[in-house]
């Protein structure tokens, strides 16, 4: 008995010590989880989609693309039992689908400051552009979450 529990303690430590923040976030889908952005706030919501570089996030105001370079930490109702690698994935790529889709989107950097307007270019930087035409240029990596706007 007590060599099971010390042997399970073990395995428990292990897959701890090997979890990353994509491979809990891989893990979570189809489930509800909270993720951490420091500044720019947290979000709680069921989870739809994962890969190495983003989160797809269903709350109940928007679907919002979290950067996870950006996610400081997640949490989740129940233990992960194993966090693997999740499949390789690209901020840049869901930046550069909204560029596409032309949609008018709303941004929220690491820091908390607010973007809103249209993905008009995706480069070194990301440029949006408002409905007055003014540009915003921005980093991707300091892109915390991105949504459509309604």
């Amino acid at each position: 008995m007590i060599e099971s529990r010390r042997r399970e303690r073990m395995v428990r430590h292990r897959l701890d010590s090997e979890a990353t923040l994509a491979g809990v976030a891989a893990w979570a889908v189809g489930n509800r989880a909270t993720f951490g952005l420091g500044a720019a706030g947290q979000v709680v919501g069921e989870v739809l989609a994962a890969d190495s570089a983003t989160v797809l996030v269903r709350t109940p105001q928007a679907e919002l693309w979290l950067n996870l370079a950006a996610v400081e930490w997640v949490a989740t109702e129940s233990p992960v039992p194993a966090a693997g690698a999740p499949r390789p994935g690209e901020w840049a790529g869901v930046l550069d689908d909204l560029l596409h889709e032309g949609v008018e989107v709303r941004c929220r950097t690491r820091s908390g400051a607010v973007i809103d307007g249209w993905v008009t270019a995706v480069g070194e930087v990301v440029t949006f552009r408002d409905d007055r035409g003014t540009a915003t240029y921005a980093s991707p990596g300091n892109l915390a979450l991105v949504s459509r706007r309604s």
